[in-house]
């Protein structure tokens, strides 16, 4: 397909953008928007908004919507993010997606519908059907959220093969949370020729060999993510005798090792607190677990150890 082949040529890196938090769990704006300035001033041009990093499933379409509004009043182009989409509510679903997509958003990143009971394969398209009946817009794109071990309701290849019959100017690609880079491949395998497929581990990106990647990391380590998939060549560090440079996927690995077994998002968004020297940050929606001190005061010395870096 045209498009597909046209972004390939387009290697990019879309960090799983991270939100901070005010004492009462609103949406800190001026602290968020500074941080995507950030990223936008090392290269990056697209951003995946209320993923799985972002906790999209623990915000309202109301704030989201007020998030691509402060956005956009900071002069950022709303077709370069990806915004997630987290609820089983056809009408919800229809709607958000319809008033982003008047905003200016163009691609979404639509996770699996759940129910309390196992959902099966004619229901999952009717989901997909109906949403993109309601939501009756041109040009808007599916990117397929696959959460992997974390959900019951991912889509089965038989029903992935069926919408991209079905609905072949829609459904644009695939994201895997799931940490086995094998079943990545298998999608890969199967519809790589079709739709843009990547995961959404880091440390899968060497085998892989996407065009894009979705990373949470890459919200600290934008430089480092996108030298794995080739998108800059690696810059020559100052060397001294006897130190050896660490490849991007060493460092990758090395800040994995920071996160530990630390609640992983609550993790990562205190290493940006220390990185920005900005409090709050490390602040999540429950019922996200958040950290306690002693995971603070260890996180705090395997950071200062990692040595981040200006060029990562």
């Amino acid at each position: 397909m045209p498009i597909v082949t046209s972004l390939r040529k387009d290697i990019q890196v879309w960090p799983d953008l991270v939100l901070p938090l005010q004492n009462d769990l609103s949406i800190d704006a001026a602290k968020f928007t500074a941080h995507v300035r950030n990223l936008a001033s090392k290269g990056i041009q697209k951003f995946v908004l209320f993923g799985y990093a972002g906790e999209g499933a623990s915000f309202s379409a109301h704030e989201k919507l007020s998030v691509l509004d402060a956005l956009a009043h900071s002069g950022f182009a709303l077709e370069d993010f990806l915004l997630g989409i987290n609820t089983s509510a056809l009408q919800e679903a229809s709607s958000l997606i319809s008033r982003a997509f008047d905003l200016g958003v163009r691609q979404f990143l639509i996770s699996s519908p759940t129910y309390y009971e196992e959902i099966n394969d004619p229901a999952q398209l009717a989901f997909y059907d109906h949403l993109i009946t309601l939501v009756n817009r041109p040009n808007w794109q599916i990117f397929i959220h696959q959460l992997g071990g974390i959900s019951p309701s991912d889509l089965p290849s038989s029903v992935i093969s069926e919408l991209l019959r079905s609905h072949p100017e829609h459904i644009h690609g695939i994201v895997d949370e799931d940490p086995r880079a094998s079943r990545c491949v298998g999608f890969l395998e199967s519809f790589g020729e079709k739709v843009l497929v990547t995961s959404a581990h880091e440390t899968n990106l060497l085998l892989l060999k996407s065009p894009i990647a979705v990373s949470a990391l890459a919200n600290l380590i934008p430089g480092v993510v996108s030298e794995i998939l080739g998108k800059n060549k690696p810059q020559q560090k100052t060397k001294i005798a006897g130190m050896k440079v660490k490849s991007p996927d060493e460092r990758v690995v090395g800040l994995l090792k920071v996160l530990g077994d630390h609640p992983r998002i609550a993790s990562l968004k205190f290493l940006i607190s220390l990185h920005y020297r900005q409090s709050n940050w490390d602040t999540v929606r429950p019922p996200q677990s958040g950290l306690s001190d002693k995971s603070r005061e260890v996180l705090v010395k395997a950071f200062k150890a990692f040595n981040l870096l200006p060029n990562e």
